[in-house]
């Protein structure tokens, strides 16, 4: 940085955070919401040496704008990106107290079995949701995976694969380095790729398994995990040979499908749904009609705390009477809303139900049977009481709507009651 030390922007520089092949990046503090968050400054040797530094500008800022794209719980989030002077910057997520995966490649500081499958679980899918929205990420590594202190992974750099050509991709010893995770059809020449991304991720659980790296001494076979690590459990193995495996047609097509071997191993009470079956739900959460205003990462923080229930017809999910502080929406199929021996409405697909009895003091007003096979997300309102505010306002906003519509068509039906005349 040659114009300013303390500051960037509105931003204030703390203290350094850590060297990048495309910047250096700070700990930093936004001032106006009083939030720390990370800052990566551009490298200006590159812009010097990048002719008028334009096609350096472009893919830093490429950085940005792709990795803006993704909203996602173990992905970074991007913030802010801009020029300072002659500084170009990215402000991103801070992830506090925080480390990178590279901790835990070393023989000596191995995480436990289970917790190696979670972590690389959680990555999987974290792929596997960029890659649904058509991005690869071209450079995954240890040191692009950060750590939470209770070990929840998060991704960062998206965006680094258009700058893996050419020179950079073939010289120099950070390049070699980084060559131990590509795939070999990327190191031929070939573009960042799904399969490649899966092939990277293969290679970091690798060495936090064993604390060494699969391939030496120039070999295309990775060393056996029993060879380094007599108590491997069998599994790994498995897993590792075909994340690894070097033709397309044997290596997980999908980073969802390492995903869900992984969640066999990994001891995650919090997500009892195998990896494949929660990316599906939040694929038809993305879908529904309910949802559309709603961010992806909206989405998942509700993904995360609301049961998905399938339930077939004749089921009572609510009884006229009960006491029960949650609310229901309808992803597919129908249910009948009764009072007493009265059919009162039939509901469908992004329709939701039970929410007035929640804000009247939990008392259902009506019976609810299912008519046909349903799927439903309950949603119980200590869930909502602890959402965002903007979270919050949005299910408010549908459910005003809600109720809108129903006293409208409640007073379509009294009309019809009426005698001619009995209005005026």
């Amino acid at each position: 940085m040659s114009t300013r030390t303390e500051a960037l922007g509105k931003y204030e520089l703390l203290n350094p955070l850590g060297l990048g092949r495309m910047g250096s990046v700070y700990l930093a503090r936004d001032p106006f919401i009083d939030r720390e968050v990370a800052v990566k400054v551009a490298h200006m040797e590159k812009l010097a040496t990048d002719g008028d530094g334009s096609g350096y500008r472009r893919r830093f800022f490429q950085q940005a704008q792709t990795a803006g794209m993704l909203k996602h719980p173990n992905i970074t989030a991007i913030y802010d990106a801009g020029v300072d002077g002659e500084t170009c910057f990215i402000v991103m997520e801070y992830v506090n107290n925080g480390r990178t995966v590279v901790e835990h490649t070393r023989p000596s500081n191995l995480l436990p079995y289970d917790e190696v499958a979670r972590v690389g679980m959680q990555c999987a899918l974290a792929l596997d949701y960029a890659h649904s929205k058509g991005l690869a990420h071209g450079d995954i590594k240890p040191g692009n995976i950060l750590l939470s202190p209770s070990n929840v992974p998060k991704i960062s750099d998206f965006g680094l694969h258009s700058d893996l050509t050419g020179e950079d991709r073939s010289s120099g010893a950070d390049s070699r380095q980084e060559s131990r995770y590509c795939a070999p059809e990327v190191l031929a020449g070939g573009p960042a790729t799904p399969q490649g991304d899966v092939f990277s991720l293969g290679v970091v659980l690798y060495e936090m398994l064993t604390g060494h790296v699969p391939f030496r001494d120039g070999s295309p076979i990775a060393t056996p995990l029993i060879d380094l690590r007599t108590d491997v459990p069998d599994i790994f193995q498995r897993i590792i040979d075909q994340a690894l495996a070097r033709p397309l047609h044997r290596r997980y097509q999908t980073a969802a499908d390492l995903g869900s071997e992984l969640a066999l191993i990994a001891d995650c009470s919090e997500l009892k749904e195998s990896a494949t079956i929660r990316q599906g739900h939040f694929r038809a959460l993305g879908e529904s009609a309910f949802f559309s205003s709603f961010s992806d990462s909206d989405i998942w923080e509700i993904l995360n705390s609301a049961e998905w229930l399938e339930l077939p017809p004749g089921s009572l999910v609510i009884q006229e009477g009960d006491s029960e502080s949650a609310f229901y929406i309808i992803l597919s199929g129908t249910v009948e809303v009764s009072r007493g021996d009265v059919t009162l409405t039939t509901l469908g697909a992004d329709d939701c139900f039970g929410e007035m009895g929640v804000a009247g003091g939990g008392i259902r007003s009506a019976t609810i049977t299912t008519q046909t096979p349903v799927q439903l997300l309950r949603v119980r309102t200590t869930t909502l009481e602890r959402a965002s505010t903007d979270l919050q306002l949005r299910f408010y906003k549908i459910f005003n709507s809600a109720l809108v519509a129903r006293l409208n068509h409640a007073s379509s039906q009294l009309m019809n009651f009426l005698p001619v005349g009995s209005m005026g």
